[in-house]
């Protein structure tokens, strides 16, 4: 199955004049537990409750580890680690204290073997509608005479609108 993109412009990006493209994933809805712990079930020999009880305990020891300042290794998978923000607007570097940084986000680096599998099983295909603004498609739609439709927020991974 293809991933379906779209591709972006900011126009003047650098104030240099010219136009900036970028693509953008059209994300399809995520695997809810229930759909991983019946695929884990019917591809191994784990029951649904020892894959629950797996799932929570890794996510105990993720939580235990990053908040002692560890990096947190899955096996085949990749790398989790935490990212901070300051909020130090205008102090002195030598008055910087602990309680100036607070956690900005959780990251992911891929083992590179995982990386490359994924890489190698993806296609990619222009998406047929667009995320872009719904006020401007249903305008575009209305001065066309079409009926307008339920503006959507969302692309589904076939890039129909949900």
């Amino acid at each position: 199955m293809s991933i379906n993109y779209e591709i972006h412009t900011i126009s003047n990006s650098q104030g240099s004049g010219t136009a900036r493209h970028f693509a953008r994933i059209v994300e399809g809805s995520p695997m809810s537990a229930q759909q991983l712990e019946h695929l884990i079930q019917d591809n191994s020999t784990l029951k649904k409750g020892d894959i629950e009880a797996t799932l929570s305990e890794l996510r105990e020891q993720m939580v235990r580890e990053l908040s002692q300042g560890h990096r947190f290794y899955i096996p085949n998978v990749g790398y989790f680690s935490l990212s901070v923000k300051l909020d130090a607007d205008g102090k002195a570097v030598e008055k910087v204290s602990g309680g100036d940084l607070h956690l900005h986000n959780i990251n992911f680096r891929p083992e590179a073997s995982l990386l490359q599998e994924v890489g190698s099983k993806v296609r990619f295909r222009r998406a047929r509608l667009t995320s872009k603004s719904v006020r401007g498609e249903a305008a575009t739609l209305a001065s066309d005479g079409l009926p307008l439709r339920e503006p959507f927020h969302h692309l589904s991974h076939d890039a129909t609108p949900v």
